[in-house]
């Protein structure tokens, strides 16, 4: 287990590099390396039998893959990008959903939509014709979060804490994506982006072990 973690570490930091110096023949190669080697810690640690959660995990994982290769493209594929993740969290809710009852934690569901209020009515007055597609997804992207809580309360096990961990990474990663491209770009945005999406990635397939 330790030894793909180094391998993630060491593919999604190279991948950073590349990206801060503008390789993008490199970047085309580790970006994808490096989902698909989280991937393939998926199929390890599920000992290649993957039962329903284990599957529901990995096709998200392989829509983040193909929402990978759309965001890195040169031209512009932001809305194929958005479409591949929003899948991606939807098998993802339905794995979190498997293990969990429905049972909303206030004390997670208020800070989350809190957070997304606030944020959305910072960001969507800048996204133009992609509104509500932004608005959809960023619903998804919460509902993503409060479902990860769900299975850990239901569960209260070091796997659902993986989820739970996984998915506010994941959140983090999104937020920080969205405001740097409607928002305002800053220094090491691109850098912030990339690392927390490796983390949040590599936290929820960590709920398999």
């Amino acid at each position: 287990m330790l030894s793909f973690i180094i391998l993630i570490s060491l593919s999604g930091l190279c991948h950073i590099i590349a990206d801060h110096y503008n390789k993008t023949f490199a970047c085309y190669i580790l970006k994808p390396l490096t989902t698909l080697t989280i991937m393939s810690f998926a199929f390890y640690l599920s000992n290649f039998q993957l039962n329903h959660y284990a599957l529901l995990i990995v096709l998200g994982l392989g829509f983040s893959l193909l929402g990978d290769i759309f965001l890195m493209l040169k031209s512009d594929k932001f809305m194929q990008g958005l479409v591949s993740f929003l899948i991606a969290h939807i098998f993802y809710i339905m794995a979190f959903l498997d293990s969990a009852e429905i049972n909303l934690n206030l004390y997670a569901l208020i800070p989350v939509a809190l957070i997304g209020i606030i944020y959305l009515k910072i960001l969507l007055p800048k996204t133009a014709s992609l509104k509500i597609p932004v608005l959809v997804y960023a619903l998804i992207l919460q509902a993503m979060v409060i479902t990860a809580d769900m299975f850990y309360q239901t569960t209260q096990t070091t796997n659902a804490l993986m989820v739970l961990i996984g998915a506010i990474w994941f959140m983090l990663s999104d937020s920080i994506l969205a405001f740097a491209r409607f928002v305002k770009t800053f220094k090491g945005a691109q850098m912030a982006v990339l690392s927390t999406y490796y983390i949040a990635q590599t936290f929820i397939v960590l709920s398999l072990q």
